[in-house]
């Protein structure tokens, strides 16, 4: 007879309860799209705008043209252009926008409507100068003329007799007139063969009748009369000038320029007829801008201690002056700002003008002035505005609204935050975060796991921990059940705080450092923002997480800030050296000081971070030529103590562009102040400059797990030990092949002809500087992509010869013998023969390792490359690859597999066991491999993954204009239950067990008890 106890039968079926009650994992099936990602789109900080009913037509930043829609702030379309390019002329025409774009001198056409390509004068490649890079080292070199301070193209449209219109561009001193219907180049006139690279101006007479153009060249203003229907020049003129012309000092109206005279305060009016000054009151202080508009008859005096307005109505006649405007103290910027409004209800609107500005108790101001009665109408008054965060209003844009009679504005604040504001609204219509289009750099962060009133450390709790809050769920769960009994049927996750974690880890916290110094928190669920943090003025740089609840931001210039993760607080801020690279070091203190003269951080309480106590090292570094210098953070003592202890292992490495050079550096001890260090330069690899450039470099994750160390090769042979470098680095340079056969320094041995372009995949060890592998591909072009993860190294290049993208993968192996005789070497040395201990790995011994390598034709073009892990490595890694069609491409590591047979054999069980596949030239994406789906992420620059606790999952947020945040599993979710799994139909299962057992249990004791007294 078989005996229940039924202390044990509950104890069995607690487990069984607490698993089905416990919170979901899902897995991304097609049907699930949006479900567990999320996509911000963003149009960037705007530079142009011109606005036209509900509409606002504007030119961003990000290289973006877009229609935002004033009223609900959302964005009705978006075109983008050329990374290179950068928009200098925004005009709107005819239910068309048109656009001018540098360098290239492009002109486009859009439909309003929809953002379509009507036409477009040329196009133009990348710069030569930059071609050969990828992307992220591009945008570090990218210089444009909008960053010098001058306009060097100007735009303005100009009617002709006939009723036509004629799109002018004046550019290195040669107007070019297009037919804005028939899309075709009307006339050309070159005015100077001899003016450099000054600054533009083109605008029309007062009355249409004729183009003017200026342009600076030697110290002088010369401006010409053109005709618009032929480009004849119909007069000239030379004006001397004190000073360079730049956009803050030289601005367009209709019918000339006016000219700031920033040491005499004085305005000049200049055309090629009358020249007339007006002087600037002494009430506003030194005048350093101007501002003014071909479509008003308003001027704007900047001075330091206020603004005055001029009336431009009786031009070229007069300029008179009309206030000076006053700021009240509480005002956040000594500056408003001001902008043009395009009609209004009582006149043209060429006498009206629009300011704003937010004070320190976070409001909003905004009103609009008519220089013509000296009436002023309120549009936002003591509106809320977070100008703590967001900084005071740096632009700003209006419209009247016929059908309602008011005004709205539309304005961007220092930090990129645009809004809109209407005299009908209590608050502002809408706001938008357009600092987000910027994204430096991003972690993502574990969250606490809180049930209840208690909270976890955010780490993944054990068998024990689980059942015992599995088993107060449980005990929760009934408590509802009884209370609320359709609360079983709701069985989806309805939590919805931010920072609440979950026992998966699928909910993190995603922290972003952005262009103008602002910090956002997302969080993961469902891309809110959680929290927003301004840092002090400066050019941060980038991040470092040295504990869950704290993150390090710095700066080029030696600022360095500490933010406490779950609330945004900054808990201290310091300044030490400029600053090139901040390293973080496999090291950990208790306790954390930035500066010796800096507050003591507090540390985050135990329950709101794992780990609270332990504080990651980092190394603050300068280089300097042949030598650098580094700074310890934090410079405690013990600290000091822990580090010099560990400094003789500290290597560094610098990648110079304009050199096209990758040095070693080695921490020098011992000298000078405690936590400061000097560096000694001890190796370089300098590539021929001008013929050899470096593309693109990446070194392997310090803190990716590794599972196994041997690889099986399938094939019959024995496995192999995975060339395991922690110091490697990866270098992709492109050869110009002009001056090859000349050069001493041998590419490789696989390359015919030295004459013949090519790009090459060096890997060298980053502490003695000794070129491990190097691989040339023929007939290759930049730019090329690279990345390393473990032993295997991925480049992405373009073949000229093949005309396609390649995939060149080249993996690493320890060689056997060598390995073997190393090893036993320096176990004799230095363990005194013990053959049972393992050797650690020594760049100073470890032999040159053996290679396997595989080219695939790719058919995509690349923004990066990345790679996604997870928790213990024991998954097959995932290939991250930002595409050029902006979308986000996971290649399989078995697709990359340099064990993939190229012979028509049939596979062995071996090989089979292991997963490979045959090799195919061509590597094809499977549509279900794309973790952005259809999703479109403009402008790809970069991605982050972090690990879950689920050995199939790992979240990835990509950044670029757009935000993207997905789970991927690169092996299948094999440990997460599906969707349609029926949870609802086991829990009455094993309750219907539950209740036999109870009823078995039941029936076995008095039968017992009969069988006992029979």
């Amino acid at each position: 007879m078989i005996h229940i106890n039924r202390g044990s039968s509950l104890l069995f079926l607690l487990p069984i309860y607490a698993l089905l009650l416990s919170p979901r994992a899902h897995a991304l099936f097609e049907e699930q799209a949006g479900k567990h990602d999320w996509l911000k789109e963003n149009v960037g900080r705007i530079t142009l705008a011109t606005t036209t009913g509900a509409k606002a037509f504007v030119a961003t930043e990000a290289n973006l043209i877009a229609a935002i829609d004033t009223k609900r702030g959302t964005v009705a379309w978006r075109q983008p252009l050329m990374e290179e390019e950068h928009v200098t002329g925004l005009v709107h025409h005819q239910k068309h926008v048109i656009t001018l774009s540098q360098p290239g001198n492009i002109v486009r056409v859009w439909t309003s409507r929809d953002g379509s390509l009507v036409w477009a004068s040329n196009s133009r490649a990348a710069p030569k100068e930059t071609a050969h890079l990828s992307t992220k080292f591009r945008l570090r070199q990218q210089k444009t003329d909008t960053e010098k301070g001058f306009l060097s193209a100007s735009l303005s449209l100009a009617q002709t007799p006939d009723g036509g219109v004629y799109i002018c561009v004046f550019y290195d001193g040669l107007v070019t007139a297009w037919d804005f219907q028939n899309a075709v180049e009307a006339w050309t006139m070159r005015l100077d063969d001899n003016l450099n690279n000054g600054a533009h101006f083109l605008t029309t007479g007062r009355k249409g009748k004729e183009l003017i153009a200026m342009v600076e060249s030697k110290g002088k203003a010369l401006l010409w009369s053109l005709n618009p229907s032929t480009g004849a020049t119909s007069g000239s003129k030379e004006i001397p000038l004190k000073a360079p012309l730049t956009t803050d000092t030289a601005k367009a109206v209709a019918g000339g320029f006016l000219i700031l005279d920033q040491g005499e305060r004085k305005v000049q009016f200049a055309s090629v007829g009358a020249t007339l000054s007006v002087t600037a009151t002494e009430k506003i202080g030194a005048v350093d801008t101007i501002q003014a508009s071909p479509k008003s008859d308003v001027l704007v005096l900047h001075g330091k201690k206020g603004s005055e307005l001029l009336s431009l109505a009786a031009l070229p006649n007069n300029i008179k002056s009309v206030t000076a405007l006053d700021l009240p103290e509480s005002a956040t910027s000594k500056r408003p700002a001001f902008g043009f409004v395009k009609g209004s209800g009582n006149t043209s609107g060429r006498l009206s003008i629009v300011r704003a500005y937010s004070t320190t108790d976070s409001k909003l101001h905004a009103s609009v002035y008519n220089i013509e009665d000296n009436s002023e109408e309120s549009v936002a008054s003591g509106v809320p505005f977070p100008s703590s965060q967001s900084g005071s209003v740096d632009l700003i844009w209006a419209q009247y609204l016929k059908k309602s009679a008011q005004y709205r504005v539309l304005l961007v604040s220092e930090t990129n935050m645009m809004a809109a504001a209407q005299r009908s609204a209590s608050g502002l219509l809408w706001k938008r975060e357009e600092a987000l289009a910027s994204v430096l750099q991003a972690q993502i962060l574990p969250l606490p796991i809180i049930t209840g009133s208690k909270e976890s450390a955010g780490k993944f709790p054990g068998f024990l921990e689980r059942l015992r809050i599995q088993a107060e769920e449980v005990t929760s769960a009934v408590s509802e059940l009884v209370g609320n009994p359709a609360g079983l049927l709701n069985v989806e996750d309805d939590e919805t705080d931010p920072l609440k974690g979950d026992y998966f880890g699928l909910q993190k916290l995603v922290v972003v450092l952005t262009k103008p110094g602002v910090v956002f928190a997302i969080g993961s669920r469902d891309g809110s923002i959680v929290w927003t943090t301004k840092l002090q003025s400066g050019k941060w740089a980038g991040m470092a997480t040295v504990n869950p609840g704290l993150l390090v931001f710095y700066s080029r210039d030696g600022d360095v800030a500490a933010v406490k993760a779950l609330t945004g607080a900054i808990v201290s801020e310091s300044k030490i050296q400029k600053m090139d690279v901040v390293s973080k070091l496999p090291l950990y203190t208790s306790g954390y000081w930035l500066l010796e003269r800096g507050g003591a951080i507090v540390r985050p309480d135990a329950s709101h971070a794992a780990g609270a106590g332990r504080f990651r090292l980092m190394l603050s570094t300068n280089f300097d030529g042949e030598k650098g210098q580094s700074v310890l953070i934090p410079p405690t003592e013990d600290a000091v103590e822990l580090f010099e202890s560990y400094s003789d292992r500290v290597y560094m490495h610098q990648v110079s562009l304009e050199q096209d050079a990758v040095s070693g550096f080695a921490v020098v001890t011992g000298d000078g102040k405690k936590g400061t260090y000097p560096l000694e330069r001890i190796w370089t690899v300098r590539f021929p400059h001008g013929f050899e450039r470096i593309s693109d470099v990446s070194v392997p994750d310090p803190d990716s797990p590794i599972h196994s160390a041997v690889t099986s090769m399938g094939d019959g042979r024995p496995p192999k030990r995975k060339y395991l470098n922690p110091n490697i680095i990866a270098v992709a340079t492109v050869r110009s092949g002009a001056g090859a056969s000349s050069t001493k320094r041998a590419v490789s041995g696989n390359l015919a002809k030295g004459d013949l372009p090519a790009v090459v995949l060096y890997l060298i060890d980053g502490v003695t500087g000794k070129i491990l592998v190097r691989v040339a591909q023929k007939n290759g072009h930049g730019p090329a992509h690279v990345v390393i993860s473990e032993n295997l190294a991925v480049m992405h290049y373009f073949n000229a010869k093949g005309n396609n993208y390649e995939v060149t993968c080249v993996e690493l192996f320890e060689d056997p013998l060598r390995a073997a005789k190393a090893d036993a070497e320096y176990l004799h040395t230095a363990l005194d023969g013990d053959s049972v201990a393992t050797p650690p790995f020594s760049s100073a011994r470890a032999p040159l390792p053996a290679i396997l390598q595989h080219t695939f034709i790719f058919a995509h073009s690349v923004r990066f490359l990345d790679v996604a892990g997870t928790r213990m490595g024991i998954t097959s890694k995932l290939i991250l690859a930002g595409l050029s069609s902006h979308q986000l491409a996971g290649i399989g590591r078995k697709l990359l597999d340099t064990r993939r047979p190229t012979g028509e054999e049939a596979l062995t069980k071996e090989q089979m066991a292991e997963g490979i596949v045959p090799y195919h030239p061509v590597l094809t994406l499977d549509p279900k491999g794309y973790p952005s789906y259809n999703q479109t992420i403009l402008q790809l620059r970069g991605s982050i993954s972090s690990q879950t606790y689920l050995e199939s999952t790992s979240l990835v947020f990509a950044y670029g204009v757009d935000l993207f945040f997905t789970r991927v599993t690169a092996s299948g979710a094999f440990d997460l239950l599906s969707s349609e799994f029926n949870r609802i139909f086991l829990v009455g299962t094993v309750s219907i067990v539950f209740v036999i057992l109870a009823v078995t249990y039941r029936w076995s004791r008095q039968k017992r008890l009969k069988l006992l007294w029979s």
